[in-house]
C-alpha cells in the first residue's frame, strides 16, 4: 500500500481547533437563553450525541473565528499535495463538521456524530476502519479519548508534546510526529483572574476613611478579608464574562489574544474555575458578616446579569456599571459598620457614571478609527459618540457639583477649619475628569479608565494631591 493510499484522519476539538465545540455551544446557548439549562439537562439525558445534535441546531459557534491550529493546517495541506485523502473525524455533530469543512476547503471525507452515534473512542476507530480498513489511516489527535483511534492507525500524530510526555501515545509505538499548539503560560493564567481590577475594591475602604481617624485597628483586618472576598467574586465574574463573550472577543483586535478567546485555555477549564472562585468569595464574605455577604451576593447577581444580558443595551449598561462601583461603597459600609451619607452616594454615582460612559466612548473611538460602525455585543454605534461624550462630561461635572454643595452646606465640621481645603479637592477632581475625557478624545484611553489612571502620570499626581489633603485632616 503506497503512501497516497493512506488517509490522514484529523480530530477537531483540541486538535484542529484549540477549544471544544461542545462547551462553546453550551455557552452560546446559555447566553442566548439563560433558562436553557433545563433543556440542556433534558437533552443530555437522551445521550451525548443527541445533545450535540440539538446544540448544532440551536447554537453553532462562529466557525470563521475559531482558534485554528495553523501549523497543523499547513501540514495537512502539504500531505494533500502528495495525493493523500484528508479526513475530518470528530466527535462533534455532523452539521458543525460540515461547516468547518466548507470553511477550510481541505477535507475529502467527513466522519462525525449524527445525533444517534457519538463518534468518539471506539466508535471513531470502528468508523475509520470500516471506511479505510485496519491500519489504513494515520490519525491526528490530542488526548486519551483518541487512544483507540491511535491504536488502530498506521501512524499516530500527536498535538502538543504534553500528551507525549505523559506516555499516552508512546506506549503504542506508532508515534511519528508531534505538532505543538500555543499553550497557556503562567502570565496567561494570571491574566484570567484580572487581579489588576482588584484595585477597584479599595472603594470598600472609602466609608471608613471618610469617617475620620481610624480608632478600631481590627477593622483593617476585616476590610482586608472583604477585599479578598470581592476580588474572588469579581474574578469569577470576569471568567464568566470572558466565556460568554468568546465570539465577540475573537472579533476584537486586542481581546482575541485573551486566554479563552485564543484557545490557550479551554472553555471547560473556565467553566470549572468560575464556581470555585465564587465559592471562595462566598466563604470569605461569610466570615466578614451577614450584611456584607448580602452585599457581595447582590454585586454578583447584578454583575452576572450584566454579563449575560444588560451589557447589550445602550446607556443601561453604563448605569449598571456605575451601580456596581457604588455597591462596593455600600459593602464597605456593611463590613465596617460605618454609615455612608447621601452626599457620598450621590458623588460616587455621578463620578462612576461618567467613567462608565468614558469606557464606552473609548471603545467607540477605536471602532470609528477601525472603520466599523458598531461595537460587537453592545448596543452602541459610532454615530452615538457625541451623545456619549455629552452624557459622560455632564455626569462627571455633576459629581463635582455635588461635592461643592456638600462643602458649602457645612457638613465637614469633623475636620475643623481645614475643611475649607476641601475646595482644593473640587478643583483637582474637576481637572482630573477633564483630563481623562481629553485623553479619550485623543485615542489614548484603555478599555477601563481606572486601569488607565493607575498608569497615567497626571492621574497619579492628582491622586497624590488628594491623599495629602486627606491625611492633613487627621493631624
Amino acid at each position: 500500500m503506497s503512501e497516497s493510499d493512506i488517509a490522514v484522519a484529523v480530530d477537531l476539538d483540541g486538535t484542529l481547533i484549540s477549544t471544544d465545540i461542545l462547551y462553546e455551544s453550551v455557552l452560546k446557548f446559555i447566553r442566548a437563553s439563560p433558562l436553557g439549562l433545563i433543556f440542556l439537562i433534558l437533552w443530555l439525558v437522551q445521550g451525548r450525541a443527541f445533545l450535540k445534535s440539538r446544540l448544532a441546531h440551536e447554537a453553532i459557534p462562529h466557525i470563521q473565528s475559531l482558534p485554528y491550529n495553523r501549523d497543523l493546517i499547513e501540514w495537512l495541506k502539504s500531505e494533500k499535495t502528495k495525493g493523500r485523502s484528508i479526513v475530518l473525524c470528530t466527535g462533534s455533530d455532523i452539521k458543525i463538521a460540515n461547516r468547518v469543512a466548507d470553511y477550510l476547503g481541505l477535507f475529502d471525507y467527513i466522519i462525525a456524530s449524527d445525533g444517534i452515534i457519538n463518534n468518539v473512542g471506539l466508535n471513531k476507530r470502528r468508523a475509520l476502519e470500516e471506511r479505510f480498513g485496519p491500519k489504513g489511516y494515520d490519525y491526528v489527535g490530542n488526548c486519551p479519548a483518541d487512544n483507540p483511534a491511535w491504536e488502530g492507525a498506521r501512524n499516530a500524530i500527536a498535538i502538543n508534546s504534553r500528551v507525549v510526555q505523559s506516555g499516552i501515545v508512546k506506549k503504542l509505538g506508532n508515534l511519528v510526529k508531534v505538532i505543538d499548539q500555543p499553550r497557556a503560560t503562567t502570565l496567561d493564567w494570571i491574566a484570567i483572574f484580572r487581579i489588576h481590577h482588584w484595585l477597584k475594591n479599595f472603594l470598600l475602604g472609602v466609608p471608613l476613611l471618610t469617617a475620620g481617624p481610624i480608632e478600631n485597628v481590627a477593622l483593617i483586618g476585616t476590610l482586608s478579608l472583604a477585599f479578598l472576598s470581592f476580588g474572588l467574586c469579581a474574578s469569577a465574574i470576569y471568567v464568566i464574562n470572558d466565556l460568554l463573550d468568546l465570539e465577540h472577543d475573537r472579533l476584537h483586535q486586542r481581546k482575541r489574544h485573551r486566554a479563552f478567546a485564543s484557545g490557550k485555555v479551554e472553555a471547560k477549564h473556565g467553566m470549572a474555575l468560575a464556581p470555585l472562585l465564587g465559592i471562595g468569595g462566598a466563604i470569605s464574605a461569610a466570615f466578614v458578616g451577614v450584611d456584607f455577604a448580602l452585599c457581595t451576593l447582590t454585586y454578583s447577581i447584578i454583575a452576572i446579569a450584566y454579563s449575560m444580558v444588560l451589557k447589550r443595551y445602550a446607556v443601561v449598561d453604563c448605569f449598571v456599571l456605575a451601580g456596581l462601583y457604588t455597591v462596593r461603597l455600600i459593602a464597605g459600609s456593611a463590613a465596617t459598620g460605618v454609615q455612608i451619607s447621601f452626599w457620598l452616594m450621590a458623588f460616587s454615582g455621578f463620578l462612576f457614571l461618567s467613567l462608565a460612559f468614558l469606557k464606552r466612548f473609548a471603545e467607540l473611538e477605536r471602532q470609528l478609527t477601525g472603520g466599523q460602525i458598531k461595537i460587537e455585543g453592545r448596543g452602541y454605534f459610532t454615530a452615538d459618540i457625541p451623545v456619549i461624550l455629552g452624557l459622560g462630561l455632564a455626569a462627571g461635572y455633576s459629581s463635582v457639583l455635588v461635592f461643592a454643595l456638600y462643602l458649602n452646606g457645612g457638613r465637614v465640621s469633623n475636620f475643623g477649619d481645614r475643611a475649607q481645603l476641601g475646595w482644593l479637592g473640587c478643583v483637582v477632581i474637576l481637572f482630573w475628569i477633564t483630563h481623562m475625557w481629553l485623553q479619550a478624545q485623543r485615542g489614548k484611553m484603555d478599555d477601563d479608565p481606572l486601569i488607565f489612571a493607575v498608569k497615567d502620570p497626571t492621574s497619579l499626581s492628582c491622586l497624590v494631591v488628594l491623599c495629602v489633603y486627606a491625611l492633613a485632616q487627621f493631624h
